[in-house]
């Protein structure tokens, strides 16, 4: 049975879109330079226009329309807010797959299915206050995927919650992995009625991906979830039971869902578990489940 869900009503009041979130400011300290970029406007809404100009501080460079994660930005901002606005320096941003490959070749600190390659990680620290520091409070956040390898610079990025240093962080493995380390993440934390829920799929090191259109829908909060019915899942023009994602570019595109509730999950949290028609290697999992997200208030 798939089921259609209904919805109910959300604050007149700007909706908050992630759990944890800054004041919508980010303050990035190029040479001597401070440049502040106002991503989030007062209606809640991100500004095309900010995420333009944190595209070019992230590296982004030319044609390229890769726009760097919201998710990450609240997360830096909310970051930022704590250590009272001081600017943070980015010393690696945004990577093309052949930058990420690149590094790899020379055996430098970059992981194969990297979420820089996502725009959703950055290299980072604050002129004058201990990375020790910062790398301690983002892993309190539980938001993010937080590095530290003991020296000037933290890694943070919004894959799944977990925390490595220099003898765990893995990166010198060069065995193929495959498809072994995809994620699925909602863009938003939390939706209003009547928006779509959009899921992108990352961390993909291998193309083409093939993954159902009904997916499972469930229902609960922190490690107790209950499956309630399946949800169909809109992709382009697709209508099949099966979709293909050929390339990083349409997986960016995403897949979407109506945003609404059902009745058994009212004042509780969702997610969605994901399965694949097709793996590309043992490695690859039959199933993955997304962050888990709210709709409505």
């Amino acid at each position: 049975m798939v089921w259609s869900l209904t919805t109910w009503s959300a604050h007149a009041d700007p909706l908050p879109r992630f759990r944890v979130t800054g004041d919508g400011v980010l303050h990035v300290q190029r040479g001597r330079e401070v440049v502040s970029v106002h991503y989030r406007q007062g209606d809640g809404a991100y500004s095309p226009e900010g995420a333009t100009q944190l595209a070019r501080l992230w590296g982004v460079r030319g044609h390229d329309p890769m726009r760097i994660e919201p998710r990450l930005l609240e997360a830096l901002d909310h970051l930022q807010d704590h250590f009272a606005n001081r600017p943070f320096v980015i010393v690696s941003g945004y990577r093309s797959r052949e930058q990420n490959a690149g590094l790899r070749r020379r055996r430098l600190l970059a992981a194969q299915s990297s979420m820089h390659i996502e725009g959703g990680a950055v290299d980072l620290f604050f002129p004058g206050l201990a990375s020790a520091t910062v790398a301690e409070y983002a892993r309190s956040l539980e938001c993010c995927g937080v590095g530290y390898y003991h020296g000037k610079t933290i890694h943070i990025d919004t894959g799944p919650v977990r925390f490595w240093d220099e003898k765990t962080s893995g990166t010198e493995d060069q065995t193929p992995q495959r498809n072994a380390k995809i994620i699925a993440r909602t863009v938003y934390d939390r939706y209003p009625r009547d928006e779509p829920v959009v899921i992108r799929l990352m961390r993909i090191t291998e193309f083409p991906v093939v993954v159902a259109t009904e997916w499972t829908l469930e229902c609960g909060r922190d490690k107790t979830w209950d499956r309630v019915g399946r949800v169909r899942i809109g992709y382009r023009n697709v209508s099949g039971r099966c979709a293909v994602l050929s390339d990083p570019t349409v997986a960016r595109e995403g897949m979407w869902l109506q945003a609404s509730t059902d009745r058994h999950c009212r004042n509780k949290a969702y997610r969605l578990a994901i399965p694949f028609c097709q793996r590309t290697a043992e490695t690859m999992p039959t199933e993955i489940v997304t962050n888990h997200f709210e709709i409505g208030s």
